[in-house]
């Protein structure tokens, strides 16, 4: 089944204010007229700055609480770079997470110098339920079609 793909909602990218917790960019987005944001919940490069937030947190819970208060939704998730050493499999707490969160995106970076191999190789199913792939336009960014759990 093709992922269906409309207009994104306008949102706050994490990225743009990386040092203010995801909690309080939902605060931020919401009088600004923001409907949606990103969260950075794995870095972008070794040691970059991330928040971690597992299912059953109190992270989890207070994020929840905020978005459903502020009336905003996640929605994609902040950055993976699929290159050669790239693991599926390590992506798994973020896909948890980001299907707790009602995430609808994965953003990522293909760094491989072939793209008929990055495409062959690095658009695969991390898990039964959940899937990366490219969408028809080729961007390099991945659909979260169902969570990952």
């Amino acid at each position: 089944m093709s992922p269906t793909f409309g207009p994104a909602p306008l949102g706050l990218v994490h990225f743009t204010v990386l040092e203010v917790p995801p909690p309080e960019l939902v605060i931020l987005a919401a009088p600004i007229g923001y409907t949606a944001v990103g969260l950075r919940l794995h870095p972008a490069f070794p040691g970059a700055l991330y928040y971690q937030i597992l299912q059953g947190s109190d992270s989890m819970r207070e994020i929840k609480a905020r978005l459903k208060a502020e009336g905003v939704s996640v929605y994609d998730i902040e950055f993976v770079v699929m290159d050669l050493n790239f693991v599926p499999e390590s992506l798994k707490p973020v896909f948890e997470s980001a299907s707790a969160l009602g995430a609808k995106r994965l953003s990522v970076c293909g760094d491989d110098p072939e793209r008929g191999r990055f495409i062959s190789t690095r658009c695969v199913r991390p898990g039964a339920r959940g899937r990366l792939f490219l969408p028809p336009d080729r961007k390099f960014f991945a659909a979260i079609r169902e969570g990952a759990n």
